[in-house]
């Protein structure tokens, strides 16, 4: 996990505790001057300057080697936490309240989630707060019972630290089992989505979602998108399923599916609409362009030997129409239906509705 932006915030709050005691030191200032002027001096010194430099020589350290960010930045966190709070508390020894600034470090190892992480700041609070026992100060200022208290509260934020941790595994597995069941129902429902609107056979998609997609295009305004309906039927298909069996018909449908689909454009839409027929939906062309792109694959298709045919090639007839305005789609398609028809009646394998260079075959 990238930890980058939450060091960030840790370095940030580190800084606000700097922030906090200078604005602390100077209010303690100001009531100095007011009842202790004798002692301005000293306080300036050892209880303001003094500090706030190593405290921000601490955090200085620790921002310099973040922007430089070599290996792991996390102890290094923990390690100023606790550097912070034994020099507040070395500078300010008869304040006791300032002893639970050793929980900073247990708070620090909170935002990792890692449990040895938790265990080395509780570690290094109690070895850190013994040391300062050390300084003849510190050591007047806490009983034996204060220490013992401070080092089972240190212990205790460990305890609820690790019980933290625990509740946040918890809840990232829910989610995590949450996540897996939302993404199993969406892969079911895409699969059945599939199901319901795509041909097994060709992978295409079928009779219906070819309707639907139709009436969602036929409810834009006509002078706003340019619309063509083809209907494509393979000629002689009968003959091919009874001379050579449905499993080679089957064959020779996939293929065909498979050169319609990688003719038109990513904006065409192509349906296997039943048995040996196909429908089209152009909207990336005007008429002329459509009958090009559906004449380009009638061409294509034609040229195509089939192993299982004893090499022979197979033919497609097209009849389509374009879509002019307040048509309806059963009119365009009854158009595009009579041009298919048309188109096998006068020869197949050929394009039936308006060409570059001839009029409309029907009317």
């Amino acid at each position: 996990m990238n930890q980058t932006p939450w060091n960030r915030k840790i370095l940030t709050g580190y800084w606000t505790v700097v922030l906090l005691y200078l604005l602390a030191g100077l209010a303690g200032l100001v009531l100095t001057l007011v009842q202790y002027a004798w002692w301005v001096d000293y306080y300036l010194f050892h209880q303001l300057l003094l500090p706030l430099l190593l405290m921000s020589a601490e955090v200085g350290a620790l921002e310099l080697a973040f922007r430089k960010r070599k290996g792991s930045m996390e102890p290094w966190f923990i390690l100023t936490a606790t550097t912070l709070a034994a020099t507040i508390v070395l500078f300010n020894p008869n304040l006791h309240g300032m002893y639970a600034l050793f929980a900073l470090s247990t708070l620090t190892s909170l935002m990792y989630f890692d449990r040895k992480l938790t265990l080395f700041s509780c570690l290094l609070g109690i070895v850190t707060l013994l040391l300062l026992q050390l300084d003849p100060a510190i050591h007047a200022s806490m009983t034996l019972y204060e220490l013992i208290a401070m080092i089972a509260t240190l212990s205790g934020a460990y305890l609820l630290g690790l019980g933290v941790i625990s509740r946040g595994e918890q809840i990232l597995n829910q989610l995590t089992k949450a996540m897996e069941s939302e993404r199993d129902l969406l892969v079911d429902n895409i699969m059945y989505d599939t199901m319901t609107k795509t041909d097994a056979l060709t992978g295409l998609y079928n009779h219906k979602t070819f309707h639907e997609y139709l009436d969602s295009l036929l409810n834009v305004e006509a002078e706003q998108l340019s619309l063509q309906v083809a209907v494509l039927d393979i000629d002689n298909f009968k003959s091919i399923n009874d001379t050579y069996g449905h499993w080679v018909g089957d064959l020779v449908l996939k293929r065909i599916a498979l050169m319609i689909r990688e003719y038109v454009t990513p904006n065409d839409f192509v349906a296997r609409y039943g048995g040996e027929e196909f429908a089209l939906i152009l909207t990336d062309a005007d008429s002329k362009q459509a009958f090009r792109t559906l004449d380009f694959i009638r061409e294509k298709i034609s040229q195509v030997p089939h192993d299982e045919l004893a090499g022979r090639s197979v033919t497609v007839s097209i009849g389509f129409a374009e879509r002019v305005p307040d048509m309806r789609k059963e009119n365009l398609f009854k158009i595009a239906d009579a041009r298919l028809y048309e188109a096998k009646r006068t020869g197949k394998n050929k394009v039936v509705g308006t060409s570059p260079s001839t009029q409309e075959v029907l009317e």
